[in-house]
């Protein structure tokens, strides 16, 4: 569970990708398809079945999908940006250390 809750935020931690930016497009076309295409089944005129459908179908499509944003969205851009901080602080002591070398003006 603890692996399930890094990649989605609303399930319980806050540290891996935001499920919520993806679930609400993922659960529209989802109903959209069952609503067009699937319910010449007789089982899917059922609204129970319907939102039992969409809410399954949007948790495996949400899961993964934001698990491999995290992966290689989210991850990859917090490390560049660690990075960048980095190169600034460096950059920002380099200068001070110049500065304090040459003489003022």
């Amino acid at each position: 569970m603890d692996t399930l809750g890094k990649p989605c935020h609303p399930v319980p931690r806050t540290d891996f990708l935001q499920p919520y930016l993806l679930h609400f497009v993922v659960f529209l076309k989802l109903q959209a398809f069952i609503l067009t295409e699937l319910t010449s089944h007789p089982l899917l005129r059922n609204v129970y079945v319907q939102f039992a459908t969409s809410f399954i179908g949007t948790l495996a499509i949400t899961v993964p999908v934001a698990f491999l944003s995290w992966k290689w969205i989210e991850q990859p851009g917090i490390h560049q940006g660690k990075r960048v901080i980095t190169w600034i602080e460096s950059t920002r002591t380099k200068r001070r250390e110049v500065e304090e070398v040459l003489p003022q003006r």
